[in-house]
């Protein structure tokens, strides 16, 4: 074919559900004595989808007024905002492809897709893995990473209304990380598996 098309679908309850959780998280997880903030990442001046997200954004943090600040910012903006001014951004929020790549810049950001835990969380389940996924190409390797997999199960008693695990798991791996033997594996899409790479030890 000369030619093709994707139609993006996006709905008042999932867009609200999901700006919801971003405001929820950011009051649930203050900054230092800040205003807690969040980011709305879209292409409204391009794609009427992204002008109805952004709607669904403000209606949202207008209830929020007073408690969250909110902000919007497009996406390629939004980019160069991570890599110049990184400490500006509290909580983001951005609809699947927008989110799946800033995701990813972020995990960079802090050094590796290998220190980047997530959790894909619905009104109902959630999976709690690292950024990078299974990473299969580097099995077997003794290279890989734990930082990201331990942080995200770190995650889940949190989700079920547990509490402390997550911040004793993050003092841990800050304790273990300096102590690292060799330098962490930098997993991503594409990546190699380095001679002489080694594995945290956490």
């Amino acid at each position: 074919g000369r030619a093709a098309a994707d139609r993006r679908v996006m709905t008042a309850e999932g867009g609200d559900r999901v700006c919801r959780h971003a405001f929820e998280y950011a009051l649930s997880h203050p900054g230092d004595g800040e205003m807690p903030n969040v980011t709305s990442v879209d292409k409204s001046n391009v794609l009427r989808s992204y002008a109805f997200w952004r709607r669904r954004f403000d209606s949202i943090a207008a209830e929020y007024a007073g408690r969250v600040e909110a902000r919007h910012v497009y996406v390629d903006a939004f980019t160069a905002l991570l890599v110049l001014q990184p400490g500006t951004v509290h909580v983001a929020v951005a609809e699947n492809m927008f989110g799946d790549i800033v995701s990813d810049l972020s995990g960079a950001l802090v050094g590796s897709l290998g220190l980047a835990p997530s959790a894909d969380v619905g009104s109902r389940h959630a999976v709690f893995q690292p950024a990078h996924g299974s990473a299969p190409t580097i099995a077997g390797n003794g290279v890989a990473n734990p930082a990201a997999t331990i942080l995200s199960a770190a995650t889940l008693p949190g989700w079920v209304g547990g509490a402390g695990l997550p911040r004793v798991s993050g003092q841990a791996l800050r304790a273990a990380l300096p102590a690292a033997r060799g330098r962490p594996r930098a997993v991503g899409r594409g990546a190699r598996p380095r001679p002489g790479a080694a594995t945290p030890s956490v």
